[in-house]
């Protein structure tokens, strides 16, 4: 195991030197390398596509198109020859600014897997997400990042999409303008070698030069230390994960347990109350917050119909004055109703 932590160490620390050594080299030179290629930008829309290619820092546009059309016979270049990125738009997707701790920056793509749960509507196996680094507070031990999140569903057609025009992408993120460029929504994907001239095999070998030569270096040895002690630093956070969320659990109960004491003098038992609110409530809610009061209850949520809520309750009997404390707003992704509902009991028992 000790083994395979430090060869990960290594991988790492070369991806790092890599890109470091990679942005001094003329732009003429990483294309010759491999190290980068131009990108054919594809945006999908109803109807349509939209393509442009861009070239360093300039974008071309191509045009528009028609969703069945094939492309290779509007482009004079081989889709193979650059990186094929697809945009889906804006609204296919999430985008978060999500706080996380420094500790957790070596299992950063796992910890983002319990954010995605807790800061979208959605389970972690029904999306894809990508995420990018904003900043890291040394001080607050804190590391923010932007994180997009797009139903897995959403992917697979905008895939079948881009494969009926003739493109296999090498990229997929949603939104618009270069920012969006920063995401990728695809799993990593192995590459197939071309074959290289012996100018740029030359190349290659200068280069490794070069970083055997860096290694003997004392940046790369700091690397080296710095990524050796966030391994264990996050090796012990993640052992104490289970512990402080066993706590976390138990104190939750204890605590709803003791507003349920408190509020057991409510017009009718409070189970009795439960019970009949789950049987009236349609199956399509999901409540995020209930309160049960002397009075009456209310009730936040999401549902196909808030309309049916209300209905529900005002045929039950057992409820008046039944009004929407806020405006219902319909979730653009999901399509369910947010809901906030305030309802009276009609009696109250002794």
């Amino acid at each position: 195991m000790a083994a395979t932590g430090r060869a990960s160490w290594l991988i790492s620390a070369f991806a790092w030197w890599s890109r470091a050594l990679a942005a001094g080299i003329p732009r003429r030179l990483r294309l010759a390398l491999g190290l980068e290629r131009d990108r054919l930008i594809v945006d999908l829309d109803e109807g349509e596509v939209r393509l442009g290619r861009r070239l360093g820092a300039v974008l071309e546009d191509l045009g528009r198109y028609p969703l069945d059309s094939r492309l290779e016979h509007h482009i004079d270049f081989e889709p193979d020859d650059v990186n094929v990125v697809v945009r889906l738009p804006a609204q296919a997707g999430l985008r978060r600014v999500v706080e996380v701790p420094l500790a957790a920056a070596e299992t950063l793509t796992e910890t983002l897997g319990y954010e995605v749960e807790r800061q979208t509507p959605f389970r972690a196996d029904q999306v894809r997400f990508a995420y990018r680094e904003l900043a890291r507070d040394a001080a607050a031990e804190t590391i923010t990042v932007d994180l997009l999140v797009v139903p897995r569903e959403q992917l697979r057609l905008a895939l079948d999409t881009a494969r009926q025009l003739g493109l296999s992408p090498t990229a997929m993120t949603a939104g618009s303008g270069d920012e969006a460029l920063g995401f990728n929504l695809l799993p990593p994907q192995p590459r197939i070698a071309t074959p290289r001239s012996p100018v740029v095999t030359l190349l290659w070998a200068v280069a490794a030069a070069c970083l055997l030569l860096a290694m003997a270096t004392p940046s790369f040895r700091a690397e080296l230390a710095r990524r050796d002690a966030a391994q264990r630093l996050a090796a012990a956070e993640a052992a104490a994960r289970p512990i402080l969320a066993g706590q976390a659990g138990f104190m939750a109960r204890e605590d709803t347990l003791h507003r349920l004491v408190q509020r057991s003098d409510a017009g009718a038992p409070m189970v009795v109350l439960l019970e009949e609110l789950s049987r009236l409530l349609p199956d399509d809610v999901a409540l995020s917050q209930l309160a049960i009061r002397k009075d009456g209850v209310e009730l936040h949520g999401t549902a196909a119909s808030a309309a049916a809520v209300v209905s529900r309750l005002d045929g039950s009997g057992r409820y008046q004055a039944i009004a929407f404390r806020s405006p219902v707003v319909r979730d653009p992704v999901t399509g369910l109703e947010r809901f906030h509902v305030v309802a009276r009991f009609r009696m109250a028992a002794g």
